[in-house]
């Protein structure tokens, strides 16, 4: 398949509304559970996969706090389009706060990646799979711990 210049935008733009929709979990959830393909799935770094859009929409829930709710910062974004469709990568850092006993609050920023297939569909590019790989903790972190 050869992807045209509205492709590629399209499919940035779907990664692009990911973050947003796991973060705050706009919808209730759907609009999470809207970006897959109806034979799509979120594979976990459990292997675990979330294949309903219920099943999805409730991982969005989880843990929300409305549109100000900001841990996913989603960068380098590649694409490349197969017989199907198209498939991604992408870097991904989580930060999440945390208390320590003194009251003071630090964050901890997590490295994964995704691995996605893409296919087009009546409403538009949507994830067939999406999967999240956690990165191993680099010597640096270690000696910082």
């Amino acid at each position: 398949m050869q992807l045209t210049a509205l492709d590629y935008l399209e499919i940035q733009q779907l990664v692009t509304r990911y973050a947003f929709a796991l973060d705050s979990g706009a919808d209730n959830g759907r609009m999470f559970a809207a970006l897959y393909s109806k034979d799509g799935g979120f594979v976990r770094t459990t292997g675990e996969v979330l294949r309903t859009p219920e099943a999805l929409a409730d991982a969005a829930r989880r843990g929300t706090k409305g549109p100000m709710s900001i841990s996913h910062f989603i960068m380098n974004h590649v694409i490349e389009p197969t017989a199907e469709g198209a498939v991604g990568k992408q870097y991904l850092f989580t930060i999440s706060p945390l208390d320590d006993k003194s009251g003071r609050r630090t964050f901890a920023v997590t490295p994964y990646h995704y691995e996605d297939v893409y296919r087009k569909t009546p409403a538009g590019w949507r994830f067939k799979t999406r999967t999240v790989v956690e990165k191993a903790e680099s010597t640096a972190q270690r000696a910082n711990r």
